[in-house]
């Protein structure tokens, strides 16, 4: 990925050599351009530790990352299908289907040492906690949806709002089922939830504040018509030559927000992709440019969970259980 070479590779490299964060490097004012100081520095403190320990910064061994989180995407797939109640012969083969349909994808987009993959794993990893029925499991899926959200708030700032997300779906899921009758018990679930999350952004907050570091965004002036415009443009980019097609399912994604069991997650991914509409609408410029060169990308963040819900909605049908029945 480009931003491992002028991005993270640079973070990591310099905080690997010092040994720590590099305070310096971060308030330098001709790199704060393109190194973005105040993003989360999970990712490259990551690189710096592998390269610490193997020795020397190379970018090999930090590539073997995303394998690693290819990897765990994957693995966490079939946990998502049968949350939902999907058959196991489809969980079984669910990680297989993961691999073949994004991995092209991410080769050919050049994803490798970037900060999309993560972000990918935390949504998959946090699916099951928005699709099941919790039942004796409640305690293990609010867990799990929070650790989930601590890992994408960690790694960048588009991961900060879909951690957000992610913890609102799940609380929203738990208060809808619990009607607030045992608020102690709510109270529990919401911080096992949240709880994560905000340790790891009051983490990022403290170095920022500490190290007075300038922010890298750049916003202009929002309006419903420039929102009309990166909306236009998103849904070009659905078409972009890696994909091959796959990202039109992302237009189903909206009808599976009103079908019942499926609703949190499917407005987690709706949030996640009108999140992005609603910064491309404040980056001054031209926005086709700023869409054309990153939203094909964008949508890795959200495509494999889409790919599940399409499958738990089609699983329904296929079944005659119709996509109305669930928890």
């Amino acid at each position: 990925h480009p931003d491992l070479v002028y991005h993270w590779g640079v973070k990591a490299k310099a905080f690997a050599t010092a040994g720590a964060v590099d305070a310096s490097l971060l308030t330098h004012p001709w790199l704060i351009g393109h190194l973005h100081p105040d993003y989360p520095l999970f990712l490259p403190s990551l690189y710096a530790l592998t390269a610490r320990l193997g020795g020397g910064f190379a970018e090999g061994p930090i590539l073997l990352w995303t394998v690693a989180l290819v990897a765990a995407t994957c693995a966490a797939a079939p946990a998502a299908l049968r949350a939902a109640d999907a058959p196991d012969a489809l969980a079984r083969w669910a990680p297989a289907l993961i691999a073949l349909a994004f991995v092209p994808f991410g080769i050919g987009y050049l994803t490798a040492g970037g900060a999309d993959w993560p972000l990918t794993l935390a949504l998959v990893l946090a699916l099951p906690g928005l699709l099941s029925d919790d039942g004796d499991d409640a305690r293990a899926e609010d867990a799990r949806v929070g650790y989930a959200a601590a890992l994408a708030a960690a790694c960048k700032i588009e991961g900060m709002a879909l951690a957000g997300l992610l913890v609102a779906g799940r609380l929203a899921r738990r208060v809808a089922r619990d009607r607030l009758r045992a608020p102690k018990r709510t109270a529990a679930s919401a911080l096992r939830v949240a709880g994560p999350m905000l340790l790891v952004v009051a983490l990022w907050w403290q170095i920022g504040d500490r190290l007075a570091l300038a922010s890298s965004a750049r916003v202009g002036a929002f309006t419903p018509a420039r929102l009309g415009d990166a909306l236009t443009g998103m849904v070009g980019a659905l078409g972009a030559v890696n994909w091959h097609g796959l990202t039109y399912l992302l237009l189903l994604v909206p009808l599976l927000a009103a079908v019942r069991g499926l609703r949190a997650a499917a407005l987690v991914v709706l949030g996640q992709l009108m999140f992005y509409a609603v910064v491309y609408a404040t980056v001054p410029g031209d926005i086709a440019r700023y869409v054309d060169t990153s939203a094909a990308r964008l949508y890795l963040h959200v495509m494999p969970a889409a790919l599940l819900l399409v499958l738990i909605a089609g699983d329904r049908v296929t079944r005659g259980r119709g996509i109305h029945s669930g928890p």
